[in-house]
């Protein structure tokens, strides 16, 4: 495999294809943003089996796709889909440093989440989000009086958006899974 870092200052606009293989993409210039989108045509990004690393946001467009493969994913801002995400047996990790907001026009489905960001809370869901499998601590902020759902199969949970008096939902799950708090 390769390994390509960007280190300009516009980020990338993927307007057309955009494969990673078993190589490493990493996004780490000022606008440290993956912006899959083309009004003209489709644009489609493939992770098969490596790495997309992006400091920033990822934004997937309407009409545009994303095809995860067995790879992995680290985004370190925004993660918006409002296009189709094929998320594989991949793993996508947020490893921001301040909220992260999870948006997108419909259901987020993700094959394993983790969450690596320590900040407190870490995500704000702006849509409702399926993973099989979720890693790390989850500090959801309060979307009031809109109540979106993180939802995992292991461990077997239902977090929602919408708690109060406390002002976020806490959640925090061991690395192997485990008991937790509200």
């Amino acid at each position: 495999g390769s390994r390509v870092t960007l280190t300009d200052t516009g980020g990338i606009n993927n307007g057309d294809t955009l494969t990673i293989g078993a190589g490493i993409l990493t996004i780490t210039n000022g606008g440290a943003t993956l912006n899959n989108s083309n009004g003209a045509i489709l644009a489609t990004t493939t992770l098969s089996s490596g790495t997309l690393a992006i400091v920033g946001h990822l934004n997937n467009a309407v009409g545009e796709t994303m095809t995860f493969g067995s790879g992995n994913v680290t985004v370190g801002g925004n993660f918006t889909n409002n296009g189709t995400i094929t998320p594989g047996t991949s793993t996508v990790t947020l490893n921001g440093t301040a909220a992260q907001t999870v948006t997108g026009t419909g259901a987020l489905t993700l094959s394993t989440l983790s969450v690596t960001n320590t900040a407190n809370p870490n995500i704000t869901l702006g849509t409702n989000v399926v993973v099989a499998t979720l890693t790390g601590t989850v500090n959801l902020t309060s979307t009031c009086p809109t109540d979106y759902t993180l939802t995992s199969t292991t461990p077997a949970q239902v977090l929602h958006s919408c708690i109060t008096p406390g002002g976020f939902n806490a959640f925090g799950i061991a690395a192997g899974g485990g008991a937790g708090r509200m």
